[in-house]
This record gives structure tokens, C-alpha cells and sequence, in this order.
């Protein structure tokens, strides 16, 4: 076991070959440490309870759930910016070659009830936040995501009317399929 910082507040990880990202929940920023482990760098400061975060190649991309947005900036946090706002609670966050998918928990989530299904999974180009599209809807707190292979995983909790939390997923083109 390596630690490989420390850190107060953190939600969610991604990596690549060098480095971990990480969003900091408990002062609205965005950070990464060189994977040996080292002192944290700040990328990005003062956004609204950042969450989720995802990465590729040349950005990094994080949902802020009392912002409502979800957000990019460049892998060394320079030129951050909106993909899209106006979101419902978002939080988890996963990126393709061309697309940059979020689950949003919705409404009752921040009032600490899951039994309303008013959450959705939903998509937007990572190039410019266009062709904003919900890929499946009425979810009860989707928590979080994951895409490989031309599908969307994600996580429900009391999804079912037996209380069940159960495991979905659905083809990036929008066909359903249930994993429970």
C-alpha cells in the first residue's frame, strides 16, 4: 500500500501512464500527483462541489453537482471551461473517442432520497457540448458510470420496486439492456 498524497476531501480518481487526477470536494478543486507519488499539484480552484472526473489524452473533464454543469479544462488545468450547465445533480462522469457521458441523480438526491426515479444518464460531444441527448431516463440515483465496448454501465440505487440497487446498462445508440 503507497500513499500517494494527501488530501482532504477527495471524491473520485481517473489516471493515465503519469499521473491521478482527483476532484476535492472539500475546496472545490482539481488536482493530480505524479503516480510515484509527491507533492499535489492544483489545476483547477473554485468550482461548486466537483465530483465525478474523467480524462483522455489532452483534457480532463469533472461534473460539479450543486453547479449543475459538466466541465473541461486541459490535462494541466489551464483553459477550464463549460460543456454543459443546467444539469440536475451530476455525478459520475466517463469519456469515448467522441463523447462525454454523465449521470445525474437528480432532484431528490440532494434532499437524501433515492426512491424517486428523476435521474437520468446522458451524453454531449466532448468537442463542444452539442447534441445533448438523455440515453435513458426515470432512474433512481445513478451514481456512476463506466464505457467500454459500445456500452453504457452504470450503478442505480433502488432502481426496482423490491429496493433492489441493480447494475444497467444501454448500447451507446440507445438500445436497453438490464443486468441485475
Amino acid at each position: 500500500l503507497t500513499t500517494l498524497a494527501q488530501a482532504s476531501g477527495p471524491w473520485a480518481i481517473a489516471l493515465n501512464n503519469d499521473n491521478v487526477y482527483w476532484t476535492n470536494t472539500s475546496d472545490g478543486s482539481i488536482r493530480r500527483v505524479v503516480k510515484p507519488g509527491g507533492q499535489p499539484v492544483v489545476l483547477v480552484t473554485g468550482e461548486s462541489s466537483p465530483r465525478g472526473i474523467a480524462i483522455d489524452e489532452k483534457q480532463m473533464y469533472w461534473t460539479t453537482s450543486t453547479g449543475g454543469q459538466v466541465r473541461r479544462a486541459n490535462l494541466d488545468g489551464t483553459s477550464p471551461d463549460s460543456l454543459v450547465a443546467g444539469q440536475n445533480y451530476p455525478l459520475g462522469i466517463a469519456v469515448d473517442d467522441t463523447w462525454v457521458y454523465w449521470t445525474e441523480v437528480g432532484a431528490s438526491y440532494s434532499l437524501g432520497d433515492c426512491g424517486q426515479a428523476d435521474g437520468r444518464i446522458a451524453r454531449a460531444k466532448k468537442a463542444d457540448g452539442s447534441s445533448h441527448t438523455t440515453l435513458a431516463s426515470n432512474q433512481a440515483c445513478p451514481l456512476n458510470l463506466v464505457v467500454k465496448d459500445g456500452l453504457v454501465y452504470w450503478v442505480c440505487l433502488l432502481y426496482t420496486s423490491d429496493a433492489a440497487d441493480d447494475l444497467l446498462c444501454v448500447g451507446i445508440g440507445g438500445r436497453r439492456h438490464i443486468t441485475k
